[in-house]
């Protein structure tokens, strides 16, 4: 499932959260990919993503996820605040590698 949440003020939008809820073929529960979350300047700093976030954990206790998991770079030090401040967990040591398939490789099969 596609996962989108708004937010917005006097009804002017000023942030969303892109999300996916994915199955595990084990049945375990689900998985949430937390793709990206974007807050307008103007609204930075006043608790707009937390709230978005504090949402999509609550939509992952209704679909009794599992594991949810969001990536960013270290040098995105607003991004690990606001994660970490959320409940996020860092890992211990950073052995994961993110490989990215550009529409190129697409043809290579």
């Amino acid at each position: 499932a596609n996962i989108l949440i708004a937010a917005s003020d006097a009804g002017v939008p000023v942030g969303y959260l892109i999300a996916y809820l994915l199955d595990r073929i084990d049945g375990s529960g689900g998985m949430m990919l937390f793709y990206e979350i974007s807050v307008a300047q103007s609204h930075r700093g006043r608790g707009v993503g937390t709230k978005m976030i504090a949402e999509l954990k609550s939509l992952c206790r209704r679909h009794d996820v599992a594991k949810m998991w969001v990536q960013t770079n270290r040098s995105n030090t607003a991004a690990t605040r606001l994660y970490s401040r959320t409940g996020a967990q860092e890992p211990a040591e950073t052995d994961e590698i993110t490989f990215t398939y550009f529409p190129g490789s697409f043809l290579d099969g």
